[in-house]
């Protein structure tokens, strides 16, 4: 299939012409993006926790890891 560069135009031609949205249809649809908004935010900052969390124990589980065995810790600590 070749597209020309002038097919989104050719497109434009056959598309039905648009009607206004009704106030009540942008009202429910600015009420939905609020509240997925909301939702996301919340779970972005879940997230956020949970991360902290994990690092937080990765942390202390190195820490205690150096107290036991120091080589150990550095094979844990090597980057491969």
């Amino acid at each position: 299939m070749n597209f020309s560069p002038y097919e989104p135009f050719i497109f434009r031609l056959y598309m039905r012409e648009r009607k206004p949205i009704p106030a009540e249809v942008l009202d429910k649809r600015s009420e939905l993006l609020r509240a997925w908004t909301a939702y996301k935010t919340e779970q972005h900052a879940k997230d956020l926790q949970l991360i902290d969390r994990m690092e937080y124990a990765q942390h202390k589980a190195l820490q205690e890891l150096l107290e036991e065995s120091p080589e150990l810790y550095k094979k844990a600590i090597e980057v491969s």
